[in-house]
């Protein structure tokens, strides 16, 4: 068995062209296998693949994690185009918490985003209507798109408990009755404090 392409009854050319491109085009590294894998494509080959795939929405200015998603949708959207799968499909390989309803007999449909503690940027929200505006039968049309915004945190308690004494404070010149730190009492120093503990 030969490692030759060429058939048999092939130029002199042909096989001189060969002898000298062969060996460096084995060198090149090809994996193929690789290369037709959404996952593990690397990320400049991945419009081709989309291409070969049927992508039919594309943005240039969406993720490496947005493009793998719609390029392994692509089958399954193509599978069902034209029916409310297609969309929720198609609009999932986007915005994974998006839910489409259909509205029964009016051939209407609305899509609601949940944007739970993520940004929605206005780039995305065209993409989803797009997307779904392409996987979508033609008697069907797109009423609302809808957008919740919800906020989780997390809710921290604090509790303070505060001790004291009750001190019965007499100056050091005058024996008066005790003092209470009501606030009425002046610190000013026209008072002194003796330090000790009465009671």
């Amino acid at each position: 068995m030969t490692n030759r392409l060429l058939p048999p009854n092939a130029t002199p050319f042909e096989l001189a062209l060969e002898q000298a491109t062969g060996n460096r085009i084995d060198a090149l590294p090809a994996p193929l296998r690789d290369v037709w894998n959404p996952d593990t494509c690397p990320p400049n080959m991945l419009p081709w693949l989309a291409w070969a795939f049927g992508v039919e929405s594309w943005s240039a200015g969406w993720t490496v994690e947005e493009r793998r998603a719609a390029i392994k949708s692509a089958v399954e959207v193509k599978k069902l185009k034209g029916t409310p799968a297609a969309v929720r499909r198609a609009v999932a390989a986007l915005f994974p918490s998006a839910s489409v309803t259909e509205q029964s007999g009016s051939y209407t449909f609305g899509i609601q985003l949940d944007v739970t503690d993520i940004a929605l940027p206005q780039r995305l929200l065209h993409d989803v209507i797009r997307v779904a505006e392409s996987a979508k039968n033609l008697r069907s049309h797109l009423t609302k798109v809808g957008v919740v915004a919800t906020s989780t945190s997390e809710l921290h308690v604090a509790a303070a408990a505060c001790l004291g004494v009750e001190l019965t404070v007499y100056p050091s010149n005058r024996v008066l009755g005790p003092l209470i730190l009501d606030g009425s009492w002046a610190l000013d120093g026209s008072q002194q404090l003796d330090g000790t503990l009465n009671g």
